[in-house]
């Protein structure tokens, strides 16, 4: 039963305690020390220490320590005096399920039996469960009295996390580990227990073995498993953390030494050894104590001179290391970023079969090769850069492009998405066209427009092949007619995307050919829609990329233009828009059941237009609206007007087939003010006009025969100077 610390110091005065045992359960330490005190100089203290002899092999059982005990009892008694037991806890902390219920057995039986001058007080700290199940004898049972912890409680002998190992110099050497004499002796006298963790049954460590009884003199405590496990190891300090620890020794692997212990847990994460996997081993690890004991592993299995091992030797492995590991892999150790590249390859190849096999579009693998593309690769010459990417990310595209942007004209070569966009035109094409876009498309990657290009942009024999292919709507009546057949309009998509389109659609499996058809002029939606001679169910218009490119760029405060980088973002972010919207658009129609796949547009854009604008806003001339008005023109869009009866004439613009319209030559002239997008179009250059038309269809399967090439014709000398 329990009883107030006052109540238990008048049963004190009252002299209860020299005529009858008592067990005095008293979980607070500072309290069992006044309780101690309480007792009066009446009582000896006895501590279970000192029932243990040094000769001895191993500790007495239960029966033996009675024996002795009723021995000191005699002494005592002999002497007029009581005895107070202490740290009776810890010897019962020692001993397996079954001796300890012996011993409390015997406790009780003294709470019965022992009376007047052989009164005897043992002090407990534990409320060990079976003490009151020993008890039956009423007497016995009202002999057992619990002090009560304060309101905020107190440390508890059962919630003390330690280990008993082989007694060794070396875990002797451990910070808090004693010999078991002097942890008797310290738990006698009220030390305060260590506060780590929670309980764990005790056992001898080595082999799992549970024993009935300890070695005196070879058992060591320790007050934590790590520090249990770094003894039995022979660690300077605990390498693991207390989970981790705790889960070793359930496991078994605790005792095993040295290069056995590290095999085992090898075996235990890495049963094929180390390998491409061992980011995905380690990202399928769901506890922290695992990916913890995975890295320890890892640390003492890998090879000197690879590229895990030099990871691992940058940070800490341990707890500490574990959230840090994946990314450090990934951002690659600083010394190799300044090693030579002959050094590196067999590395490099070695991170990126493993961050491969991970898996690159996993999240926080595009987010660390982000970062560290971003702040540990922008100073690094492009050769040695390249060796540690070839992911194909988007964050990649983006910072080689920037360097193309910057001047690297070799830059754009490291990203399969640049080469594709820089692959040559089919043969099909009219060269003088493939020649124009090949000048349009490098100009465009170093976003610049560049004087000479500005000078033959709508003088040269390009614009008369373009005037000599057939309309795209002509040609569109050689499928309209056959219901396999479907037709994705994919808004804005310019021939300059023909050598991209192909290169992507071949790598996914499919057959396609592909020449340049001409758009009507205005070069916008509502002139070239064919949607009602298609029908819906064989018709899709797709606007993804018409709204990316009509987006306006970010730009710094101050800044007419937005940086390269800005630019870089939003050209990669079209060039894999594009080939989302192709490939999507062409899987859904097979999977339809159609037979074949005709991709076309309805205009193309021009990005020299928006340049012209960004870079040259002095020399661009906006034609207003009394300038319009004077010219027979009404205003109607960006790159275009709407003729009135005898408007239009000047050489700057264009006339429609029907006459209605006229769009502006050139990139340097507007039909009203206002902000641009990325790109614009509505005017005559070529990268407006001209459209492709790629037939696509499954497997190995001829697509169907292009247009034999027109010939080329006289270039035309455009009699307007550009002024940019």
């Amino acid at each position: 039963m329990e009883v107030a610390p006052d109540d238990l110091r008048g049963r004190l005065g009252a002299g209860l305690a020299e005529t009858l045992s008592l067990a005095l359960v008293v979980p607070d330490r500072e309290r069992s020390r006044t309780v101690a005190t309480c007792l009066g100089e009446a009582f000896e203290r006895l501590s279970v220490r000192a029932l243990l002899r040094e000769e001895e092999a191993f500790l007495p059982s239960p029966a033996t320590l009675f024996e002795r005990l009723k021995k000191r009892r005699g002494d005592a008694a002999a002497q007029k005096r009581h005895l107070l037991v202490l740290g009776l806890d810890a010897y019962l902390a020692l001993l397996d399920e079954p001796l300890q219920r012996e011993c409390l057995g015997l406790v009780a039986a003294w709470l019965r039996d022992a009376m007047g001058p052989d009164a005897t007080c043992f002090l407990f700290r534990h409320r060990w469960p079976g003490l009151l199940d020993a008890a039956t004898n009423p007497r016995a049972r009202q002999g057992i009295l619990a002090v009560p912890p304060p309101p905020d409680g107190a440390e508890d002998f059962a919630r003390t996390t330690f280990l008993l190992l082989p007694e060794d110099p070396a875990i002797l050497r451990l910070p808090r580990c004693r010999p078991l004499p002097q942890w008797l002796d310290a738990m006698a006298e009220g030390e305060a227990l260590p506060p780590d963790g929670a309980p764990i049954r005790l056992t001898f460590p080595l082999g799992g073995r549970r024993l009935p009884v300890f070695s005196m003199h070879r058992v060591t405590q320790c007050p934590t498993a790590a520090a249990a496990l770094a003894a039995l190891q022979n660690w300077a300090a605990p390498e693991f953390s207390e989970e981790a620890a705790r889960q070793t020794f359930e496991e078994g692997l605790a005792g095993l030494g040295g290069a056995a212990f590290a095999k085992a847990l090898g075996e235990r994460f890495l049963p094929d050894g180390v390998d491409a996997r061992v980011l995905e081993r380690f990202e399928a690890l769901r506890t922290e104590a695992d990916q913890e004991r995975f890295l320890w592993v890892l640390r003492h299995l890998a090879k000197p001179g690879t590229y895990l091992a030099d990871v691992l030797a940058e940070g800490a492995c341990g707890l500490a290391g574990r959230h840090a590991f994946p990314k450090r892999y990934i951002q690659v150790p600083q010394a190799l970023l300044d090693a030579p590249i002959s050094a590196c390859h067999a590395k490099a190849g070695e991170r990126r079969l493993a961050i491969q096999t991970l898996g690159v579009n996993k999240p926080f693998v595009q987010n660390a090769l982000t970062r560290f593309l971003r702040e540990r690769l922008r100073d690094l010459p492009a050769e040695k850069a390249a060796l540690w990417l070839g992911f194909e990310s988007e964050a990649e595209d983006v910072e080689w492009l920037r360097r193309a942007i910057a001047g690297d004209c070799r830059a754009y070569a490291n990203s399969g998405l640049l080469r594709d966009y820089r692959a040559p035109f089919p043969p099909n094409i009219p060269q003088a066209i493939r020649a124009y876009l090949d000048d349009y498309r490098g100009a465009k990657c170093a976003d610049s427009v560049p004087e000479a290009f500005i000078a033959q942009a709508c003088g040269n024999p390009a614009l008369d092949a373009l005037e000599d292919a057939e309309s795209r709507s002509a040609r569109l009546l050689d499928w309209r007619d056959d219901p396999t057949c479907m037709l994705g309009v994919i808004d804005a998509l310019g021939a300059e995307y023909i050598p991209f389109l192909i290169q992507r659609i071949q790598e996914a499996g499919f057959s396609v050919q592909a020449e340049v058809v001409r758009g009507l002029l205005p070069t916008d939606t509502a002139r070239n829609d064919v949607s009602a001679e298609w029908g819906a169910a064989r018709y899709r218009k797709l606007n993804d990329l018409d709204k990316l490119l009509h987006e306006i760029p970010e730009r710094q405060e101050g800044e007419q233009k937005p940086d390269a980088e800005t630019v870089a973002t939003t050209f990669v972010s079209i060039l894999r828009t594009v080939e989302r919207t192709a490939l999507a658009l062409l899987r859904q129609a097979f999977r339809g059941g159609h037979k074949r796949v005709v991709i076309t547009s309805d205009h193309g854009t021009t990005r020299f237009a928006t340049l012209a604008w960004q870079s040259h806003p002095e020399s661009v001339r906006t034609i207003g609206a009394d300038a319009l008005a004077a010219a027979g023109l009404a205003p109607c869009g960006w790159r275009m007007a709407e003729c009135r009866e005898t408007g239009g004439r000047d050489a700057a613009w264009v006339k429609s087939p029907d006459g209605r319209f006229v769009s502006i030559r050139g990139y340097d002239r507007f039909s009203c003010q206002g902000g641009l997008g990325f790109e614009a179009h509505g005017g005559a250059t070529l990268e407006e006009r001209a459209v492709p038309l790629l037939v696509v269809v499954q497997g190995d399967a001829v697509a169907g025969p292009a247009d034999n090439p027109q010939p080329d014709r006289r270039q035309i000398t455009e009699d307007e100077d550009f002024d940019i």
